[in-house]
C-alpha cells in the first residue's frame, strides 16, 4: 500500500461517510416538508436521524390514507436532486477538496435506486407506499435502474478526483474504493452491534456493507467504458490526494455525525 493510495483512502472514507450521512438528512427532511405541506401540523412532525442508526420519522396521529404517494416519494426524490443539483454546481470547479460533495449525487442516485428495488414488498417503505397510492411498480423499477445506472457512470467520472487515475490498475482501484467506503460501514455495524438493541439497525449495517462493496467492484469496473468519456470531452483526471484534503473530508463528515447527535437525536 503506497503513501499515495493511502491518501485516496482516507479521502474516500471521509467523503462515503459524509454523502452518506448528508443524504439521510436531506430524504427524511424531504418527508417532512412534504408532509408539513400536505396539512400535518408541524409540532406533529418529529425527524430521528441517527448517524448510525436507521433515520426515520414519527407523524403524531399517523399519516392520513389520503396523504399516501408524493409525501412518500419527496424523501428519494429530494436526495436525488439536491446531490445532483450540487454536482452539477461543482463539477467545473472540481477538486479533492470538494470531492466530499460532488459524491453526495452519485451516491444518492445509487442509494436511492437500490433502496426501491428492495423495499419494494415491505410494508411502509416508501416504495410499498408508492405502490399502494397508484404508482405503477414497473414505472417504479425501470427508474431505480435508471437512477443505479446514472449513479454508476458519475462514480467512474468523479474517483479521479480522489486521485484514482484511469491507468490505476483494477485491483489497485478496487482496493482503495473498497478500502475508503466499507470502513464507514463497518464504523456502522460495530456502533449497531455495542449500542443498538434493534435488530433492524444491525441488519441495515451489512447491507450497507454489501452495498458499498458492490459499488468498489462495479466502479472499478467501469473505469474502462468511461475512459472514452474521458478523452471524448477532454476531461481531466490528474488530481492527486493530498493529506489536507483526506483531513478535510473526514472533518466534514465528523461535522455531519455530530450535528446529528446534537439536534437530530
Amino acid at each position: 500500500m503506497t503513501n499515495r493510495s493511502i491518501k485516496s483512502i482516507l479521502l474516500v472514507f471521509g467523503a462515503t461517510g459524509f454523502s452518506f450521512n448528508i443524504g439521510n438528512v436531506i430524504h427524511e427532511f424531504g418527508h417532512a416538508v412534504a408532509d408539513r405541506m400536505s396539512g400535518i401540523p408541524l409540532s406533529n412532525i418529529h425527524v430521528i436521524i441517527h448517524p448510525f442508526f436507521s433515520p426515520h420519522m414519527n407523524i403524531e396521529g399517523g399519516i392520513p390514507e389520503s396523504m399516501i404517494g408524493w409525501p412518500d416519494a419527496a424523501g428519494p426524490l429530494a436526495n436525488v436532486a439536491f446531490g445532483l443539483l450540487i454536482f452539477a454546481i461543482l463539477w467545473k470547479k472540481r477538486t479533492p477538496f470538494t470531492f466530499p460533495l460532488l459524491l453526495w449525487g452519485p451516491l444518492a442516485c445509487v442509494q436511492e435506486g437500490i433502496g426501491q428495488i428492495m423495499t419494494l414488498s415491505d410494508h411502509g417503505s416508501d416504495a410499498a407506499r408508492m405502490i399502494a397510492a397508484g404508482f405503477p411498480e414497473p414505472l417504479l423499477i425501470v427508474i431505480s435502474i435508471l437512477l443505479i445506472l446514472i449513479g454508476i457512470s458519475l462514480f467512474g467520472l468523479i474517483f479521479p478526483i480522489a486521485g484514482i487515475s484511469m491507468d490505476t490498475p483494477f485491483f489497485r482501484r478496487l482496493g482503495i474504493i473498497t478500502g475508503g467506503m466499507i470502513p464507514y460501514g463497518l464504523l456502522t455495524l460495530l456502533i449497531c452491534v455495542l449500542a443498538s438493541p434493534n435488530q433492524q439497525d444491525v441488519s441495515r449495517s451489512y447491507n450497507i456493507i454489501g452495498g458499498f462493496a458492490i459499488i468498489a467492484v462495479v466502479v472499478a469496473a467501469v473505469y474502462s467504458p468511461v475512459r472514452w468519456l474521458v478523452k471524448r470531452f477532454q476531461i481531466r483526471t490528474d488530481f492527486q490526494a493530498k493529506w489536507s484534503h483526506g483531513i478535510c473530508s473526514v472533518g466534514l463528515m465528523a461535522v455531519i455525525v455530530v450535528l446529528q447527535l446534537l439536534f437530530l437525536n
